[in-house]
């Protein structure tokens, strides 16, 4: 999604360049200065760069690409939550009174 942002953001800068830039250097007497808005444009299409870069630096956990880890991973926690939900229910049942009934 990025790389096709960027490719777009080079391509309207393109037409903005040849169509409009060029042009009025061409057909008027005045100088054109970049303003604000388009210095942060183009701050942030390079900053799309570093996202990129970013992308292919942090490695993702293993468990994402392996189906095993994955099916692993889901019993135990599976396990786990049992274990929990019965350890709660005998504490409930630990702590009633029944010598009342």
């Amino acid at each position: 999604v990025t790389l096709f942002s960027i490719f777009t953001s080079l391509y309207t800068w393109q037409g903005y360049s040849h169509e409009c830039f060029k042009s009025f250097n061409q057909t008027s007497n005045f100088t054109w200065n970049s303003g604000n808005g388009l210095i942060l444009i183009v701050n942030a299409t390079f900053l799309k760069l570093v996202v990129i870069i970013c992308h292919l630096i942090v490695p993702t956990p293993s468990i994402t690409r392996n189906h095993d880890e994955q099916e692993s991973y889901e019993y135990t926690n599976a396990v786990n939550t049992l274990a929990e939900n019965n350890a709660q229910n005998k504490e409930v049942t630990s702590e009633t009174d029944t010598s009342d009934c």
